[in-house]
């Protein structure tokens, strides 16, 4: 249990700590940086968000995960057709 923590929080920690410590001017816009563009449900590669995803558009996806058929290490899967 405490690899499993360890594994999904430590990155998001470290994430922030970046973030808040940069010592790049203030003036940019969150994730303007980054490489990812358009709809991350379909091209991210990482299980995690971003803040330049627009949560209220785009393809329909529970809390804005990834789509996958890769089930392995997956301890809830949701399906169906959203309404």
């Amino acid at each position: 249990m405490l690899g499993i923590i360890r594994y999904r929080l430590l990155p998001n920690t470290l994430c922030l700590f970046r973030r808040f410590t940069s010592s790049r001017s203030h003036t940019q816009l969150p994730g303007e940086d980054s490489n990812l563009r358009g709809d991350g449900a379909i091209r991210r590669t990482a299980p995690y968000g971003s803040t330049i995803e627009q949560t209220y558009a785009g393809v329909l996806s529970f809390l804005r995960r990834n789509y996958t058929r890769n089930l392995n290490g997956v301890d809830v899967a949701v399906t169906g057709i959203p309404l």
